[in-house]
């Protein structure tokens, strides 16, 4: 029995030029796979989906199959947002490509047809050739734009921690100084060195985690005590009150 398979992976641009993958090369079609992404700014209002295929870790490297936007994103903090993105591809080679925003059910899709426009059967081979050629050093430039994302992560994490009430009233002036002072420095440091090695990227995140992490833990350890210790609402005899939590 001979099945029908993708010839090269395909994914999606992700923050940092990262090609990030759905369905993987070889994969048995019909096939569908979804993931789940978020904001990369505050008060995004659309994001441009762009669609690619290839076997390298940057898009730049891999061939762009089409591109759309979903507009009218309702204005959030970065990272709040959570923007669904569906792969669909039949046995005729036809992928569907659909973006969603789950708050307001904001959708958008593109159809790409396997035949005007798509690689020849040599163009893939000459793709794969390239991609063994170059995957120790593919491997190495993934894993530092990977770093180099997670610290970026921690700092605007911080930065929105800090803007929280919660934490401006349980933390002292000198705490919050602290975390402030060493996520600015690290976004200075950031903004000068994007082509850094990956264990510099993962020496700066120790940095943050040594200063933040001591005084986020008091603050928290202290706020489950004050919870545990407060009395519950209700009239005598009642059991606790309880409220859904967002995660």
């Amino acid at each position: 029995l001979l099945l029908d398979v993708t010839p090269l992976s395909l994914g999606v641009e992700t923050a940092g030029g990262v090609m990030s993958v759905l369905i993987p090369r070889n994969t048995t079609v019909p096939a569908q796979k979804s993931q789940t992404f978020s904001t990369n700014a505050d008060n995004q209002r659309s994001v441009e989906i762009k669609v690619y295929e290839g076997e390298r870790p940057l898009v730049s490297q891999c061939t762009n199959m089409g591109t759309f936007t979903l507009e009218n994103l309702p204005n959030a903090p970065r990272g709040k947002l959570r923007i669904t993105v569906d792969f669909d591809i039949n046995t005729d080679g036809i992928l569907v490509v659909s973006a969603s925003e789950e708050s307001q059910g904001t959708k958008h899709a593109i159809t790409i047809t396997n035949d005007k426009g798509r690689l020849s059967k040599q163009q893939i081979e000459d793709m794969l050739k390239e991609a063994q050629k170059y995957e120790e050093e593919d491997r190495k430039n993934a894993e530092r734009i990977e770093e180099r994302n997670i610290l970026e992560n921690m700092i605007f994490s911080m930065r929105s921690t800090l803007s929280e009430q919660s934490v401006a009233e349980g933390i002292d002036a000198e705490g919050r100084q602290s975390i402030q002072k060493i996520s600015d420095e690290s976004m200075g440091w950031l903004d000068e060195n994007q082509n850094a090695e990956a264990e510099e990227y993962k020496a700066k995140v120790k940095a943050i985690e040594a200063v933040a992490h001591p005084i986020l833990s008091a603050f928290y350890a202290k706020r489950a005590m004050e919870s545990k210790s407060a009395p519950a609402e209700g009239a005598e005899g009642e059991g606790p009150q309880t409220d859904d939590v967002d995660e």
